[in-house]
């Protein structure tokens, strides 16, 4: 199971074996209706977030492409 996440879209994709394809549908329905992240989960993906934010703020493209859509979006949450 996988999952991504950017400013227009959630994606969720899982992969299984044929004979597999109703336990994989049941875990990805659990996964959607009872997600669970524990206390210290939260903390750690937080942290690698943020390190990951860092990084990107050290690149000049990034911070290019950050103030060309605050200029182009103004108050809209693309900025």
């Amino acid at each position: 199971m996988h999952a991504s996440v950017d400013k227009d879209n959630l994606t969720i994709s899982i992969t299984a074996l044929r004979e597999q394809v109703p336990f994989a549908i049941g875990l990805l329905g659990d996964a959607l209706t009872r997600p669970r992240l524990d206390s210290a989960d939260m903390a750690r993906v937080r942290e690698r977030t943020e390190a990951q934010l860092a990084r990107l703020g050290e690149q000049p493209s990034y911070r290019a492409d950050r103030l060309l859509a605050e200029q182009l979006f103004a108050r809209h949450p693309y900025s």
